[in-house]
């Protein structure tokens, strides 16, 4: 009887531990541009290490109370019905000083035991009792480092981000200023007035603001991946961030 409320005990919360990570799963709105305040909560309903954490303290709580069974009462209960279709036939003496045959017995025989027990100490029981508190402190702390590193690392991703994309606007401006000066430099050089070394090094300057925008721009495709990967977003799903600029200036 104690096994079989065990195995009840941890199936039901099986159950549950495998339907929560769904009920918490949400949906980012496609397209729609999102801060960092909805990003980290994203995550923390997303993202699989939180879950693995979430599921790890359910374990850990059915291993506590099924370590706990053991002081709860245990109830037993058997039962046997029999049926005799035919009754045996005995040969016995009758009043005439003859012997005649006669059946015998009970057609219907049937019993019921019900027992019952209680530990009063049990040294596994009672060793799962003193163990049940430090194994929920730490099943919640874990939870909550998960959590806080999982907040952590959302938001140093999604500032990597915001910081690569500026670095394209830079360098965008920057390039848009060395074409113009290309442009004077070489009109400069055709006209005679110039050298054609300056117009050579607004050249070179010219393609290392493109090669420097270039790895801008794979950077801000890296940091999107690996932020979308910390939030437990879909890697087919756009990822537009939002920001107040004016607080990030100050």
């Amino acid at each position: 009887m104690r096994f079989v409320w065990a195995l009840l005990l941890g199936l039901g919360l099986a159950v549950r531990a495998g339907a929560q990570p769904t009920a918490l799963a949400t949906t980012a709105p496609a397209g729609a541009p999102l801060t960092l305040p909805e990003c980290v909560r994203y995550a923390l309903q997303n993202q699989p290490l939180v879950h693995q954490a979430q599921l790890d303290a359910q374990v850990n709580e059915a291993d506590i109370r099924i370590g706990l069974a053991g002081w709860l009462p245990q109830a037993g209960l058997n039962a046997n019905v029999q049926r005799a279709f035919q009754l045996p036939f005995v040969v016995l003496p009758n009043a005439e000083g003859g012997i005649a045959p006669r059946q015998i017995g009970l057609r219907n025989t049937s019993n019921i035991n019900l027992s019952g027990t209680q530990a009063i100490y049990n040294q596994d029981v009672w060793l799962a009792r003193r163990q049940a508190r430090p194994s929920r402190q730490y099943a919640r702390q874990n939870i909550a480092l998960v959590r806080t590193n999982v907040a952590a690392d959302v938001s140093r991703t999604f500032y990597d981000v915001l910081l690569s994309q500026q670095q394209v606007r830079v360098y965008e401006a920057d390039l848009l200023r060395l074409a113009r000066g290309l442009k004077d430099a070489r009109a400069r050089y055709e006209a005679g007035v110039a050298d054609k070394i300056d117009y050579k090094q607004a050249e070179i300057a010219l393609n290392t603001s493109r090669a420097a925008r270039k790895q801008a721009q794979e950077s801000v495709k890296a940091s999107t991946a690996q932020l979308k990967e910390l939030m437990g977003l879909p890697g087919a799903q756009p990822l537009v961030l939002r920001y107040d600029s004016a607080r990030l200036e100050l």
